[in-house]
């Protein structure tokens, strides 16, 4: 007889890291929010990502792995671009023949996975590791490659430093997001300060999805750094603020409007990102006739 998946609030409950208390109030919230129960308790500060990864673990029946005491082949950045690593937070570990070892954050996550396997041509073998354990990994496997690219692909505006010296991680952190966004064709980036954590999320097709959640601690340093980027009165935290700059990124020239909202977590920061290639339409272009196109260009 086959024996019942457990679900992952029970497993939860039984490890003894949340209560039925806690369990209701995470499905609540996540059927509010639209994430999945993961998700809400990790939002919810009721669980942390070691602890998720965990209890996914158990109910899957897939190996929970420790990035850091792996050491990755440089040769797998080549099976897995990039891009594609960093949009579904998966590393490749190993390669035999046609079968790949992929480490994932999200197991459940079946588009992802299915895309991943679409890509490789092969048989995809899954295991877990917390989401901050893969993202510090794929730096790693991409960072030969991927800071030579960084800074050929954002290009940093003359006179934007200021006389003020910046946590050189959030600058780096900051590049990444935009990097990101760009070659994903985000129409805007939104750095939400929450309870215990930084949320990044980006908005493409319409909807918003997380790619980084950061220690608390970093978020004064994110916003500082978009608040030299954009202009904006770095003193000022208890007023909103609006500025803009403008980047060379992945070959696009982008102006990113941003806005610095006050919340009771904290400053939250949203960019729009305008990519100005795609909208360099001329009057003519706009279908006005020679004459209204002579009265605009006499004004």
């Amino acid at each position: 007889m086959k024996r019942q998946k457990k679900r992952l609030g029970d497993i939860l409950i039984e490890a003894g890291l949340i209560n039925s208390t806690d369990l209701a109030s995470a499905l609540e919230y996540s059927k509010k929010k639209g994430l999945k129960l993961g998700e809400a308790l990790k939002e919810l500060g009721l669980v942390n990502e070691h602890e998720l990864s965990k209890a996914l673990s158990r109910q899957l029946g897939i190996p929970l792995v420790d990035l850091e005491r792996i050491v990755l082949d440089p040769s797998l950045a080549e099976v897995l671009p990039e891009i594609i690593a960093r949009k579904h937070l998966a590393i490749p570990l190993g390669k035999r023949g046609r079968e790949f070892l992929i480490a994932v954050a999200d197991p459940l996550n079946i588009f992802g996975i299915d895309e991943i396997a679409r890509h490789l041509k092969g048989k995809v073998t899954l295991c877990i590791a917390p989401e901050s354990q893969i993202q510090r990994a794929i730096d790693r496997l991409y960072g030969a490659a991927g800071s030579q690219g960084r800074s050929a692909s954002v290009e940093t505006r003359p006179g934007e430093a200021s006389g003020i010296e910046e946590d050189t991680e959030a600058v780096q952190l900051i590049n990444d997001v935009i990097l990101q966004a760009a070659r994903e064709e985000a129409s805007d980036i939104h750095i939400e300060p929450l309870e215990h954590h930084v949320r990044i999320r980006i908005r493409v097709d319409g909807i918003l999805k997380v790619i980084r959640q950061l220690p608390k601690e970093i978020h004064p340093s994110l916003v500082s750094r978009i608040k030299v980027m954009s202009g904006m009165d770095i003193g000022e935290r208890r007023k909103p603020q609006d500025g803009r700059f403008d980047m060379g990124v992945a070959g696009k020239e982008i102006d990113f409007r941003c806005s610095c909202m006050p919340t009771s977590k904290g400053e939250k920061i949203v960019m729009r990102l305008l990519d100005k290639s795609s909208i360099r339409l001329s009057l003519l272009d706009l279908g006005l006739e020679p004459g209204q196109k002579k009265v605009l260009e006499q004004a």
